[in-house]
């Protein structure tokens, strides 16, 4: 349950899921990728997916940075 008197603890519960979503994702491309036949569509779709991957893991690092910026300010 979302902890609304403390907008930190939300900010890393958020961060959190969404890091557990995007492991999932980054796992499920890299087992299709090595299934997948040789073909450069296909290639190319699965290096985006795992650049879409890379850059909202970026985002959740945010996310915790603005935690704790959050934290020492208070």
């Amino acid at each position: 349950m979302p902890n609304h008197d403390d907008p930190g603890a939300e900010l890393s519960a958020i961060a959190h899921d969404l890091s557990n979503l995007l492991a999932a994702i980054r796992s499920f491309a890299i087992v299709i990728g090595e299934d997948a036949p040789e073909d450069e569509m296909v290639r190319r779709d699965i290096e985006n997916i795992l650049g879409a991957v890379q850059q909202a893991t970026a985002l959740t690092r945010r996310l915790r940075e603005l935690r704790v910026s959050l934290a020492v300010n208070r």
